[in-house]
Parts: C-alpha cells; structure tokens; sequence
C-alpha cells in the first residue's frame, strides 16, 4: 500500500502553512515571517551579534528590492531533504516541521553565512541562522560552481519554479 501524504501541513500551533496559488509568484519581493524562527537549537537566532544582525537585516532589505526570480540561482536555491545535515533533518523532527521540508531554502548573507527558512509564494518563513554553512555542508564540487552546497539537482528544481 503506498504510503499517504497529509492532507495539509501543519506546525506546533496547527495553521496550516498557505498552499501555493499565485503562479506569478516569483515575479514578487520577499515578504519576511518569523512564525517558525528557532529560537533554541543549533543555529537559533539569539546567537547572534549585534554586528552581524545589522548585515543580515541589510541584506534582508536588499532583497526587497527584487523578485524572488532576481533572487534565486546558485547562491540562493532550494535544499532538498537529502542535502541537509543530520542534524538540520533532526531539528526539523524536534520542531514539529516536517511537513514542511520540501519548501527548505538557503540565502547567502556573505561567504558561509546562511538564512534558512521556509518559503511558500512570496513568503519566506525565517527559520535559522547559519553562520558557518551547517545545515546543508558544502563540498569542493559545489563550491566550484559557486554555491556551496553539497545538493544534487536543487538548482534545478529552482529554475523549474522560475
């Protein structure tokens, strides 16, 4: 018997995550929502420093100034289940988050830096920082083609929902 899907994802709460319905939603600016933001794992956000929160927040305001098409490529991509870590796949499980691993992806800040989170339309759901490339560890391969991480075929899923 093939296994089941749920009918609608749900978080902690039980809102369910909105289901994509705007075709065109690449063609929008990021909007930021910090519903799921982690606050108590590995890569919480209250970690950071006061320094680094001012170049993250800028370059979250930089985005803003394009559409999620402009944003997208190689270092700002989708991560499948697969590329995350153990631990990154473990904390999903702890935050009760799972339903929502297909819509993973990954914003270079600068260098390692990474803003994790979920995105759904034009939503991005902030879900961790990662400041030294963690949750998707890269290899020499990727780097190579300048993304870093160590994913098969995400690029490609990203430029299929361009």
């Amino acid at each position: 018997m093939a296994k089941q899907k749920p009918s609608a994802p749900r978080g902690k709460d039980q809102d369910v995550l909105p289901v994509a319905k705007e075709p065109g939603a690449m063609h929008e600016s990021p909007v930021w929502r910090f519903r799921y933001i982690d606050v108590g794992g590995q890569w919480c956000w209250t970690k950071l420093k006061d320094t680094t929160l001012s170049k993250v927040l800028q370059k979250l305001s930089d985005f803003e100034t394009m559409t999620w098409k402009e944003i997208l490529g190689k270092r700002h991509h989708h991560l499948s289940w697969d590329s995350l870590s153990p631990e990154a796949q473990k904390r999903i499980r702890e935050l009760d988050i799972l339903d929502y691993a297909d819509y993973i992806y990954s914003l270079a800040i600068e260098g390692k830096p990474r803003v994790i989170g979920l995105l759904r339309d034009h939503i991005f759901y902030i879900l961790w920082w990662d400041p030294d490339h963690e949750v998707c560890p890269s290899s020499l391969s990727a780097e190579a083609d300048g993304c870093g991480c160590s994913r098969q075929g995400t690029l490609a899923l990203c430029t299929l929902i361009l």
